[in-house]
């Protein structure tokens, strides 16, 4: 609570003093659950209630030149950043710049997979594909980042022609490498250019560099989102990391959605994403995750499903899947939601349960 204070009265001090110059904002999240538990585990259920809390608030100045958000996250942790556009053609960012991302990401296959409600309450599956087999974005553009919520780093950005971006990242919290500018510049340098086309879509190119390490890979990615229609959008990437001694698995992505939110009842967003071995001692996942959303107008039904499977270098294939059905009511400006999650478990034979409720408040 002693962190929580300090962040938002040093936060609200800084932004109050320009007040008069900028636009505030921010949003609320709470998230508990009523209970959750494992079949698997002798002392389940633990139905003891658990929260979390997130706390953002921003500032930017009207003619969009200048803007800075900070949030608390989770109680404990906080993550903040800046930027300035002195001109159209240039942007710098510091701080958490991974952060509301400018960078060109995965949508369907990402976090846009269970529609317009952004939130990070963990009511709704974002965070990974059934049984956690692939992680989110698979195949698209990830930072490589060692802590993308607290890690400070710049990103210099630079738009030379309407509808292209070219993004530099350096991290630049590495005290464990005595901050070693050749590590900071060039060993962990994050490059990215993206062009967008009208009604045609967006391409993105990018590159991660890493150090000479077997344990580190330096990692290309490749994405395309096309809209089809009016109601219709399609995404493809792909990744690949490499080092001097092997190769990672060859990451690839898709996400596809039908309807949108607010005009059609029914949408419909579908992301499936396989890693495929690349070397004989790796393992070869596929996932899939399937989420149609109702809108019966005084709600929003969502019923999220997936599936995923692993299989091994040696030994058995392994099955997972998910079953996470929620609903998000407006409450006049504020978003509630209530779910249940069922999904079988990556460490033991059984399932895993939770009754989370989520709310958020946009301001």
């Amino acid at each position: 609570m002693k962190k929580l204070v300090v962040f938002l009265t040093v936060f609200t001090l800084i932004t109050a003093s320009v007040a008069a110059d900028v636009n505030l904002g921010g949003s609320f999240e709470l998230m508990a659950h009523l209970a959750r538990g494992e079949t698997w585990n002798d002392n389940d259920p633990r139905t003891a209630m658990e929260r979390d809390m997130n706390i953002s608030i921003g500032a930017e100045t009207p003619d969009g030149r200048f803007g800075t958000l900070g949030t608390l996250v989770r109680n404990t942790n906080f993550w903040v950043y800046a930027w300035w556009k002195p001109v159209d053609l240039f942007m710098i960012k510091m701080g958490s710049i991974f952060e509301d991302s400018t960078w060109a990401e995965a949508d369907i296959a990402g976090e846009g997979l269970a529609g317009p409600h952004a939130n990070k309450l963990n009511v709704k599956p974002t965070l990974n594909y059934a049984g956690s087999v692939l992680p989110s974005s698979t195949g698209f553009f990830t930072p490589a980042m060692t802590d993308l919520q607290q890690e400070r780093a710049l990103q210099l950005s630079f738009y030379p022609i309407e509808g292209l971006a070219v993004n530099f990242a350096f991290p630049m919290d590495r005290s464990q490498f005595n901050n070693m500018a050749e590590y900071n510049y060039i060993y962990k340098m994050h490059i990215q250019a993206a062009y967008a086309i009208g009604d045609v879509g967006e391409a993105a190119v990018a590159f991660i560099n890493a150090p000479e390490s077997a344990d580190e890979f330096k990692s290309i990615f490749a994405q395309w989102k096309m809209p089809l229609g009016d109601s219709m959008r399609l995404e493809l990437g792909f990744n690949l990391g490499f080092n001097s001694e092997a190769t990672a698995p060859l990451n690839i992505g898709l996400g596809f959605g039908w309807g949108n939110p607010g005009d059609d009842r029914l949408v419909v967003n579908v992301r499936a994403g396989a890693s495929v071995a690349m070397e004989d001692n790796q393992a070869t996942c596929i996932g899939v995750d399937l989420v149609p959303m109702y809108d019966f107008d005084f709600m929003r039904l969502y019923v999220a499903g997936g599936l995923g499977v692993i299989m091994p270098a040696e030994g058995d294939t392994k099955v997972h899947w998910s079953f996470n059905p929620y609903i998000a009511k407006n409450l006049g400006g504020p978003f509630f939601y209530a779910g249940f999650q069922l999904y079988s478990s990556t460490v033991a034979d059984g399932m895993d349960w939770s009754i989370p409720l989520g709310f958020r408040w946009d301001f």
